[in-house]
């Protein structure tokens, strides 16, 4: 069976002795994530105590913290289960070990606490130096940790006892196994007695996040510490133990690895190449791709979709201007978050979702896809069995019969803020509170969930009305060191990872020097101006949508950006009338739909005569018509560069940045204008919302 999770002890086994990944080990597991491997880390650490080496990976979704008293999702930072001690195995363990010289840390609702004679008196608990300055930089230090300890036993996470002679360690572990079958003690290092309730482990947590997953043991790899990880090890379908002297590591494990200074991680998973091979799970991820259609370019090396992509752009645009490389992706999968599913009823199987099998209206099962964030699909499925066992009926399409028609999920990939829109037929969802919980108990990872109704016989898949059921009805994320509000109906780019390479690339070509007054038109929520604001003097945001520019509004808000106005108005229009007016703008950002700009805004563009236009293009073919049509009608303009950016791997579509100028006799550059002042914009009859 294939590996498609690995479990990692990160104590003894993956970092040095600094507490770091070595470049051998860190670019392995970035390859494990990049072929579509989930990652689990797995610590005697809390979470605050995470080393940064690993949290700064991106793709590592759980970690078990406290030997498994605490399971994190680490993208959005949420405790998904908590295990505490009970009163009564504390007071046990502090009997036992008031007769001995005991030093004591303490971990009480995921705050990691050490009594002062730890730090002040290595010597005496035979701890090293370095421990000591780890402890001071992690635990928050108290003068009479046994008092707090009585006073908090009641939400006790686990403890930790540290004891300078080994064979006083050895008599009060025993005598905690004599007392008490209420606590799990392991060891992480010599001087340690670390203590949990019973239902704890490396092994119980790891087994919480494969439940999670809906994986089997069979399909789990465990990297471990012999000594320290057999549990673990032993559970997993597959266990690779680093060396260590004094175990037989064979004996406890299926592959024994070097250790952790010598890239023992990267030696180890090299090991188990064969039972994660990215061909195997090309085939597992994506058995629909014939019908899909999605991904014309499944099967095809990443660097040859990258030059594929590069002679299509050169070919079509070439003519215009250089084109530069294609910025393409490290890990070119899972990108998309925006997730859509289609519901609809099979009568050998019931309740199915997926999507639609290009050119029809058929719906092609999908349970996991290989472009798609991965905990929407999950929460998808979840969504599926849970409407089942409520008795919710798919929509029919022909017969206009059943409640349950999509699901739209949203996630924020720097915040792990994660959006769920149910599509239904009406306004009715029963039982809506008992599901809102077995929905949130399953993920509580979800922020929040919204009924979207849509009662019409359409394609469209969102409708006009919308009630929030759970949470805030909106999510947030970072993008360009802003942050934007993204509501279900929000225009947001699906590649957040490309999405800033691109824009970066956008606000380069603009030139901007803090003078200038630009123009983003088709704004949408205002992602590029905002983006933008900081480097020019006065940015105008024009958008159609009445929802999207009220968002635009409030992001401005949440981004202090105090120079930036939006306007609900056509973009060719309202530039019009800006030219109309003799106002003058130096830059502007168009980014139009895949149909392309139309004429009549390109004749706004000349009428405007900005300095400079940065197109942003989602369709290589109608910018190549766009381009055409702009030279031709004004020979002034000249196309300087374009760069293709891939927005999305293993299709075949394509993002062009270009940078067009006007070439003319050299003019002042519009800036703020003379002492600071511009003349007041005197455009009649405009539909505005602005901040």
């Amino acid at each position: 069976m294939a590996i498609k999770c690995i479990a990692i002890d990160l104590d003894r086994t993956t970092l040095n002795k600094e507490g770091r990944l070595s470049e051998g080990n860190r670019k392995a597991l970035e390859a494990v994530i990049a072929a579509g491997i989930h990652v689990i880390v797995a610590s005697g650490r809390s979470y605050a105590a995470l080393p940064k080496d690993i949290l700064s990976i991106r793709g590592i979704e759980y970690a078990v913290t406290c030997n498994g008293t605490a399971m994190y999702h680490l993208p959005s930072g949420k405790c998904l289960k908590r295990f505490g001690m009970s009163e009564e195995a504390v007071c046990k363990v502090m009997q036992i070990a008031s007769a001995y010289d005991v030093a004591y840390e303490a971990f009480i609702d995921g705050v990691s606490y050490a009594g002062r004679e730890y730090v002040e008196d290595p010597v005496r608990f035979g701890t090293s130096p370095q421990a000591v300055a780890y402890v001071k930089e992690t635990r928050q230090i108290k003068d009479d940790i046994v008092s707090f300890i009585h006073e908090n036993k009641h939400h006790m996470d686990s403890m930790d006892m540290i004891v300078g002679d080994e064979a006083v360690r050895e008599k009060i572990w025993q005598e905690i196994k004599s007392a008490t079958d209420e606590v799990y003690i392991t060891s992480s290092v010599k001087q340690l007695i670390e203590i949990s309730d019973k239902r704890c482990g490396k092994r119980a947590g790891v087994a919480f996040f494969l439940r999670e997953l809906h994986l089997k043991k069979e399909e789990l790899a465990a990297f471990g510490d012999a000594d320290n990880d057999i549990d673990m090890l032993q559970y997993a379908g597959v266990g690779i133990a680093m060396a260590n002297a004094s175990v037989n590591c064979k004996a406890v494990a299926d592959y024994v690895t070097k250790n952790h200074d010598e890239d023992g991680l990267a030696y180890g998973l090299s090991s188990i190449l064969h039972l994660i091979s990215d061909g195997k799970q090309k085939e597992k991820l994506c058995p629909v791709v014939k019908k899909c259609g999605g991904c014309r370019y499944m099967g095809v090396p990443y660097e040859e979709q990258l030059h594929k992509k590069q002679r299509a752009t050169e070919k079509l645009l070439g003519r215009y201007a250089k084109v530069k490389p294609i910025i393409g992706m490290e890990n070119p999968k899972y990108y998309r978050n925006k997730v859509h599913a289609v519901f609809d009823f099979d009568k050998r199987t019931g309740m199915v979702s997926g999507i639609y099998q290009e050119g029809t209206h058929q719906v092609v099962p999908v349970e996991e896809c290989l472009i798609e964030n991965q905990q929407a699909d999950r929460i998808i499925q979840s969504i599926k069995r849970l409407a089942k066992a409520f008795k919710y009926k798919a929509y029919d399409e022909d017969t206009g019969y059943g409640l349950l028609r999509h699901v739209l999920i949203r996630t924020g990939y720097h915040s792990g803020e994660i959006m769920v829109v149910l599509i239904l037929a009406s306004p009715i969802l029963p039982s809506k509170n008992n599901f809102v919980k077995e929905l949130c108990k399953l993920h509580s990872e979800i922020t929040t969930i919204i009924v979207n109704v849509n009662d019409k016989k359409t394609s469209m898949v969102l409708g006009d009305k919308q009630q929030v059921i759970y949470g805030k009805g909106y999510i947030e994320d970072t993008l360009c060191e802003k942050v934007f509000k993204i509501s279900p109906k929000s225009f947001y780019q699906v590649n957040p990872v490309q999405t800033e390479k691109l824009y970066s690339q956008a606000i380069t070509y603009a030139k901007l020097t803090g003078k200038e007054r630009v123009i983003d038109a088709y704004c949408g929520i205002g992602t590029i101006g905002i983006a933008a604001s900081d480097k020019a003097a006065k940015v105008i945001g024009v958008e159609l949508n009445q929802d999207a520019v009220k968002d635009a509004v409030a992001n401005a808000k949440k981004n202090s950006v105090k120079n930036i106005d939006f306007y609900q108005n056509d973009a060719g229009k309202f530039m019009l009338q800006l030219a109309e007016a003799k106002e003058k703008v130096d830059v502007v950002f168009m980014d139009p739909p895949r149909s392309g700009s139309s004429e009549a805004f390109l004749d706004a563009v000349i009428a405007l005569k900005p300095s400079r236009v940065v197109y942003i293009s989602c369709n290589p073919e109608t910018m190549a018509r766009d381009l055409q049509y702009l030279l031709k009608k004004e020979k002034k303009y000249k196309v300087e560069e374009l760069t293709p950016v891939d927005m999305f791997p293993y299709t075949d579509s394509i993002e062009v940045c270009g940078l067009i100028t006007l070439q003319k006799e050299k003019r002042q550059e519009n800036g703020s204008g003379r002492n600071g002042n511009r003349r007041k914009t005197t455009i009649k009859n405009r539909n505005t919302t602005k901040k």
